[in-house]
């Protein structure tokens, strides 16, 4: 062997070495912290906090220490940046000047949002529960930015698949226990243990399931979230087990794609669905030639999946698809001109609130119930000032005239045993809480607080007569679009949509959830959470951000003949990403899923780079 084989094999093994170190915390961040759930018990940060979410004690068990790890993480790469950069990793930046250029603007934005906010503890690190304030925002920016630098050539997608293979083996195990009701990690000493650490113990034997059976949420807090994850994976394997060469790889790459599979199906998220529809639509264009040239080998492709599903569906007694009629349900009602002209106040028991001159007036469907102080007790009388009677219990309001049927109060007794408030019933479900004192009569108060509240009615954009379109989606856009419009230079802050959101809208709330005190803390769109929380002008940087990686993607792979190893690769990355696009218009942003997006997204960046260059 000569002196230069010997130098240029010594070179190689040096580059591999350096590889796996530079990939060790992608790797982590991959395919371990997306699986750390453990509880963490805090104060809530600020008085804010727990005005809006109504907690004494702030419980977490799947964001905290994802956060914490990540923003660990995050450093280590910083680092490692520090010590290998060199002149030729820093050149590829020069050639994704649009990807740089606009996730700098969306990550100065999302800065202006948070220095300005008037949440700012909470902008900063993130509420409770959720931790997606700044720090972890700028973390993954640098994450998408080091997986870029990282990348330096196509064997580097095996540290990706192998990570991934982790955290996809790990969920679907518990995903599969999780289907069946028998969760493991609540049902064992060891995932007790886990969960819960030592300083916690007296709370291991209380644990409860979070979700139903037939619900796969595994480590990622909700089975919404887990139907993103599904929407990145399902993308991402499908494509490279259908089209990478190699019968292992074929076999390796399609038992993942069944597992992805079936954490798609088992979370039954209806978001995730429409990310891999979307994503299988574009799929089925760029890969049109090359269908229609091995018709053959694709339609048996589509049996083998197809018969794979219906097993799915069969072995779980049909649940797989028990969401997809709601799902086409909520499609032909969302394109629907019909009840676009309903009021969705002429379904509720009552219609408005009043609160003026020491009295508060219960607006019904066709009558108004006026609630005034009289010496030590109420007195009650309809629209016309005509007295309505009622019988008085130790505790209980019953009023028996029929125009108020539905309507129910609850006495609140002080400390000294003297009729301190009321609380309003519609239908048998507690609603509002009413304060009575003789310096401002009756009115309404926070029920956590004490604190004096005004019913709101918020401006609506949308989604007239549709509020519960969407598990109630509609509802929740038709009032967060409006919030928009204070928003078109800076947010309010990441993470800190809850505040905003008018909370006090009680009426909206019971229609729309049948609850009026539902804390509605995020928007279920990914789109409207950054354009709310950091901005539109962070939304706009961040779609062309996006828009601008897909379309250099298609750019370089639509609508060929036949396609190598390394463009597959793109595209099933490029695949992956438009799916959790997709999902994103149903879910938001959440640390347990947006680490693999941003670092799935800084590898498409970087295979596209590679894509580009000339061949040698």
């Amino acid at each position: 062997m000569s002196r230069y084989a010997s130098n240029k094999e010594l070179q190689q093994k040096q580059r591999e070495k350096l590889s796996i170190i530079l990939f060790s915390p992608i790797m982590l961040l991959l395919g371990i912290v997306p699986l750390i759930t453990r509880l963490k018990i805090t104060q809530p940060p600020t008085e804010e906090v727990a005005r809006t979410f109504k907690i004494q004690m702030a419980t977490d068990f799947f964001s905290y220490y994802k956060a914490t790890f990540i923003m660990i993480i995050v450093v280590a790469m910083l680092l490692l940046v520090f010590l290998t950069i060199n002149k030729e990793d820093i050149k590829k930046y020069k050639t994704m000047l649009v990807s740089v250029g606009s996730v700098a603007v969306f990550l100065f934005f999302t800065l202006l949002s948070t220095l300005f906010s008037p949440y700012k503890t909470e902008a900063l690190w993130g509420v409770p529960g959720r931790m997606e304030g700044l720090l972890v925002i700028v973390c993954y920016v640098i994450m998408m930015l080091y997986t870029i630098y990282a990348f330096n050539n196509f064997k580097n997608i095996r540290y990706i698949i192998l990570a991934l293979t982790v955290l996809v083996a790990v969920l679907t195990v518990l995903g599969i226990f999780e289907y069946m009701g028998k969760n493991i990690l609540l049902n064992t000493e060891f995932g007790k243990n886990l969960l819960v650490p030592a300083e916690y113990a007296q709370y291991r034997d209380s644990l409860g399931v979070v979700y139903d059976k037939g619900k796969v949420y595994g480590t990622l807090f909700h089975y919404n979230y887990m139907g993103s994850f599904g929407a990145l994976m399902v993308p991402l394997f499908a494509t490279l087990a259908l089209c990478i060469k190699g019968i292992k790889e074929k076999i390796y790459l399609g038992v993942l794609t069944v597992a992805s599979l079936f954490l798609l199906f088992g979370s039954t998220s209806r978001g995730g669905l429409i990310g891999v529809v979307i994503a299988t639509l574009i799929g089925i264009i760029l890969f049109s030639k090359m269908i229609l040239k091995s018709y053959k080998i694709t339609l048996s492709i589509i049996i083998v999946l197809g018969l794979i599903v219906m097993s799915f569906n069969a072995l779980t007694g049909g649940t797989i698809f028990e969401r997809i009629p709601s799902l086409v349900k909520d499609t032909i009602v969302g394109f629907s001109a019909k009840g676009k002209d309903i009021n969705y106040l002429d379904n509720t028991p009552i219609r408005d609130i009043q609160v003026q001159d020491g009295k508060a007036t219960i607006v019904t469907q066709t009558d108004a119930l006026t609630m005034a102080p009289e010496g030590k007790g109420i007195k009650l009388y309809d629209l016309e000032g005509k007295e309505v009677t009622y019988i008085e219990s130790a505790l209980d309001i019953t009023i028996q005239d029929p125009r108020f049927e539905g309507i129910a109060l609850k006495k609140i007794l002080d400390d000294k045993n003297n009729w301190g408030g009321m609380i309003l019933s519609m239908n048998g479900l507690e609603t509002v809480v009413f304060k009575m004192d003789t310096a401002e009569g009756i009115y309404l108060i926070d029920s956590f607080t004490q604190e004096k509240v005004e019913l709101a009615h918020p401006p609506t954009f949308g989604f007239k007569g549709k509020e519960k379109l969407g598990s109630s989606r509609g509802y929740i856009w038709s009032r967060s679009i409006p919030m928009l419009k204070n928003t078109w230079f800076i947010g309010h802050g990441p993470d800190t949509y809850a505040f905003d959101f008018p909370q006090n809208d009680y009426i909206g709330k019971y229609y729309a959830y049948d609850t009026p005190n539902m804390i509605v803390d995020k928007p279920h769109n990914l789109y409207l959470q950054i354009g709310i929380n950091q901005g539109i002008i962070a939304l706009i940087a961040f779609l062309v951000l996006v828009i601008g990686y897909i379309v250099d993607s298609i750019r370089l792979y639509a609508l060929k003949a036949t396609y190598p190893n390394k463009e597959i690769i793109g595209i099933a990355i490029m695949l992956s990403i438009i799916g959790y696009l997709g999902a994103g218009l149903f879910n938001d942003s959440v640390v347990s899923v947006a680490p693999v997006f941003w670092i799935l997204l800084g590898t498409g960046l970087a295979i596209n780079h590679l894509n580009n260059q000339p061949v040698s």
